[in-house]
């Protein structure tokens, strides 16, 4: 039980101010909670001039304590006295106002006060104190108002003023709820409704490290100049989710990257949320493919008058591709500038065969892998090699 028996004492005096030594008044006493309920009372007449009144609280908070003699109030009664737990009680944090709150907007979240069995204690509001203390850039902590609700918990509702992260740790008659004050950021106004990540891909390749761009709009779905909001992701499926590095750019952007070799081929889902809420289009729906890894493909070379150059691509574990379909870009500059009529074959096993007219002279090959975040060179791209001037070598052997 949250609150155990109490004893109230009763000392009888005489018309002259001096205690009693002997006991046998009619004393009575009447204690009542902020319900209007009374609290059943039984009282021992010490024989001494004291009385003593044990009682059970049926609710913690104020109660009124009456006490009379020949139905007359004794000096002072009623009295009010608090009734407070025995242990210090527990307390549950929920709602979207516990992370993040938009500047002059209203916000709210829960507390459940409860005892060490888990159940809710019934108490009076005014006695839950929500303060925000200031944390890091930050003025006063925005007012907040506390009402019990038809469920037994208690809603607090406050409206920001100021930017900045505020500690929240709510207190009983001046005891904290909870062990640490869960941390909010008041930012700018962000609807989660417009936010996006513009050209969200349906497919990826698994050999690519991808960068997201997510933009926060405010209500008139215009974007934002400045970051500060808390967005969290998750990225994968089921149980195999884990959370995406998520980089504020500060200016109202927020790049969304995480570790390729955490998701491997397959389809998964990646969820943004601020607060409670995701952003439009949220979760979405990603393909995840085998693509070549341009750290691992190389070119070969067979450099003739006519060239021959072949891309061999691999995948990020370092196999060979087997199959064709990838975008492969490749370019040449000779001696008299970049080589036209350049031609690319699909072998569709993974190599692809590249050929153009060659002079003598030096030439540099540029072989890129185009995924969704753009083109990347293959290994040792560019290559610098040499076309011989074979019939300037004859003519010298023959003098």
């Amino acid at each position: 039980m949250w609150v155990s028996q109490k004893k109230i004492k009763v000392v009888g005096k005489n018309p002259k101010g001096e205690k009693q030594t002997v006991g046998s008044e009619p004393f009575e006493i009447k204690i009542v909670d902020v319900k209007g309920l009374e609290c059943p009372v039984e009282i021992s007449d010490l024989n001494n001039g004291e009385y003593e009144a044990t009682f059970t609280p049926t609710s913690l908070g104020p109660l009124s304590v009456a006490v009379s003699l020949d139905d007359k109030d004794l000096a002072g009664s009623p009295a009010k006295v608090i009734a407070k737990p025995e242990k210090p009680l527990k307390a549950d944090l929920d709602g979207p106002g516990l992370k993040v709150a938009f500047k002059d907007k209203p916000a709210t979240f829960t507390v459940s006060v409860k005892d060490d069995a888990g159940e809710l204690v019934d108490v009076d509001p005014q006695y839950i104190d929500c303060a925000f203390s200031p944390i890091k850039g930050a003025e006063e902590g925005p007012k907040c108002k506390v009402e019990k609700t038809s469920d037994g918990k208690y809603a607090v509702s406050y409206v920001p003023e100021n930017f900045g992260i505020f500690g929240i740790q709510p207190t009983l008659f001046g005891t904290p709820l909870i062990s640490s004050p869960h941390e909010l950021k008041v930012v700018e106004n962000v609807s989660t409704d417009n936010c996006d990540i513009p050209n969200f891909p349906s497919e990826l390749s698994d050999a690519e490290d991808p960068k997201f761009i997510l933009v926060a709009k405010g209500d008139d779905g215009l974007p934002l100049k400045s970051g500060g909001a808390p967005f969290e992701a998750t990225v994968g499926n089921g149980d195999q989710s884990f959370q995406p590095e998520i980089i504020d750019n500060g200016d109202g952007t927020y790049a969304i990257g995480w570790d390729p070799e955490k998701l491997p081929p397959g389809d998964y889902d990646l969820d943004v949320k601020l607060g409670d809420n995701s952003i439009k289009g949220s979760p979405f729906k990603l393909k995840v493919k085998e693509g070549p890894a341009a750290d691992h493909s190389e070119l070969v070379f067979v450099p003739v008058t006519h060239c021959s150059v072949r891309v061999k691509l691999y995948n990020r574990k370092g196999e060979p591709r087997t199959t064709g379909g990838d975008d492969v870009h490749v370019t040449v500059k000779g001696p008299e500038g970049p080589v036209p009529d350049i031609s690319v074959t699909d072998n569709n096993d993974g190599t692809y065969t590249v050929e153009y007219q060659g002079t003598p002279g030096e030439y540099k090959v540029s072989a890129k892998i185009k995924g969704f975040f753009g083109l990347k060179h293959v290994k040792d791209s560019p290559f610098t090699y040499v076309i011989p001037n074979v019939e300037m070598k004859k003519k010298e052997k023959k003098k």
